[in-house]
């Protein structure tokens, strides 16, 4: 994978980066999907979940940046005969193996509903994962859903920081936050924090994540606003004043059609609002949260294997 250079100053080249999005939020799945926020300069890191959009994932397009590709079994998808897990993670692992810039999500564990029933399978899933990731030297991109424990647990265990760790979506406590960040894992955030009802644990968990392990996604198309109250609140409980009146100059200018965007469905294009969101939370301005995490995007995804 070869990037453009840096700018003059040293900075990213991109002006946009998305920790983590799929291929629903690109446009038509039918041809090879394309990304396209209005920017000349995007970085898109897109996560295949099961074997059906492996291809897709590989075939994918960014005319206007980079798409940067993750394979792997995520734990809603992980089939309920052994067999299958058998038959899905050696197609991975092939897949990986010829393709050394490719790495491996969204894999990890959920808890949540009725995925409870299957957390078992998920566990001999995601751990056969993340010893291939450590085996193949290839970041990981993990869905961690009311089982933060267990999580901590593999990636304390497994990966003993052998290879990056992306927490894709985190929303966990501040408690969990302080005992992940023990571990140098990286922190993806999408605009569903701004939905919790408690919003000031959300913002107090945010000031608890170091501040050079931030990443913004967008968790494309789900990671969405449900409402512009919700937008409204997240500023006013930070004591923030609320972004708005963009000219389309700035690129991390908010426009009204920006947060509309966002309530409709997640993009790519949502991580200008997680910068302002995230930046209000801490204390920097959102070019010092989107610098942050275009960094770490780069430093996570891109990458030579030695293995």
């Amino acid at each position: 994978l070869l990037l453009p250079p840096p700018m003059a100053d040293g900075r990213c080249w991109a002006m946009l980066g998305d920790g983590h999005c799929h291929l629903s939020a690109l446009g038509d799945e039918a041809g090879p999907p394309t990304v396209a926020v209005g920017t000349d300069r995007v970085m898109v890191v897109l996560n295949g979940t099961d074997p059906t959009s492996w291809p897709h994932v590989l075939a994918a397009k960014c005319p206007s940046g980079v798409c940067l590709p993750q394979l792997g079994l995520h734990p809603w998808h992980v089939p309920a005969d052994p067999s299958d897990v058998d038959v899905a993670l050696e197609t991975l692992r092939r897949l990986l193996e010829e393709r050394p810039g490719v790495g491996l999500g969204e894999c990890g564990l959920d808890k949540s509903g009725k995925w409870a029933a299957t957390f078992d399978a998920q566990l001999h899933a995601f751990k056969r994962q993340v010893a291939m990731a450590v085996a193949l030297g290839r970041p990981l991109s993990v869905h961690c859903v009311q089982c933060a424990s267990q999580v901590l647990e593999v990636v304390k265990e497994d990966v003993r920081g052998r290879v990056p760790v992306l927490l894709h979506g985190w929303s966990g406590s501040a408690e969990m936050t302080r005992a992940f960040g023990r571990l140098d894992v990286y922190f993806s955030l999408n605009l569903t924090l701004l939905n919790r009802k408690a919003r000031q644990k959300a913002i107090d968990m945010v000031r608890e994540v170091p501040a050079d392990r931030i990443v913004l996604e967008s968790d494309g198309p789900d990671g969405r606003l449900r409402s512009r109250s919700d937008w409204a609140g997240w500023f006013r409980e930070c004591g923030a004043e609320c972004p708005s009146g963009g000219d389309g100059r700035d690129p991390l200018g908010i426009r009204e059609a920006d947060i509309d965007l966002a309530v409709s469905r997640g993009s790519p294009a949502s991580v200008r609002l997680m910068a302002h969101a995230v930046g209000a939370a801490v204390g920097q301005s959102p070019r010092e949260i989107m610098a942050t995490s275009l960094e770490n995007i780069q430093r996570i995804f891109v990458f030579t294997t030695t293995a």
